[in-house]
């Protein structure tokens, strides 16, 4: 994503980037759950996965008494795609560089779009969707 033209240029414009992405995946997904296809469901619950069970295990370390094991469980959940980083860099021929970057764009970018998820979520429960700045409100309510 670092060398496509989407004319980002800030950590912020990233961030809102993978926000939306989450917040996307949650609409259609929720939207096409009772589709054959399902389309995005499946990003949808690996999102939710990758973002919740890291914090999952380090707060039952905690709870346990063996803060340390859940960090290391937590951390190497968070951490899979460094455990594949010769396969990366062998799939998209990159230097090294771009490659731990991407591996740490993998591990990391699950938190923005499950927070995006999260508003989506809170969004239908109250009735309060994004809205996007310009647009003219739908007749039917934006559904």
């Amino acid at each position: 994503m670092t060398r496509h033209d989407i004319n980002m240029s800030t950590f912020g414009q990233y961030l809102k980037r993978a926000y939306r992405s989450g917040y996307a995946y949650a609409e259609i997904g929720f939207r096409f759950i009772k589709n054959k296809e399902k389309l995005w469901l499946k990003e949808l619950i690996r999102i939710t996965y990758k973002a919740v069970v890291p914090i999952a295990l380090i707060l039952a370390g905690f709870i346990i008494g063996k803060v340390w094991l859940g960090v290391l469980l937590g951390l190497l959940i968070l951490g899979k795609p460094f455990f594949r980083l010769n396969r990366l860099k062998k799939d998209f021929r990159q230097p090294w560089k771009y490659t731990l970057l991407y591996a740490g764009h993998s591990a990391l970018v699950v938190y923005p779009q499950f927070w995006g998820i999260l508003r989506y979520l809170l969004g239908r429960a109250f009735g309060n969707p994004l809205r996007n700045k310009g647009m003219i409100p739908e007749s039917n309510g934006g559904h």
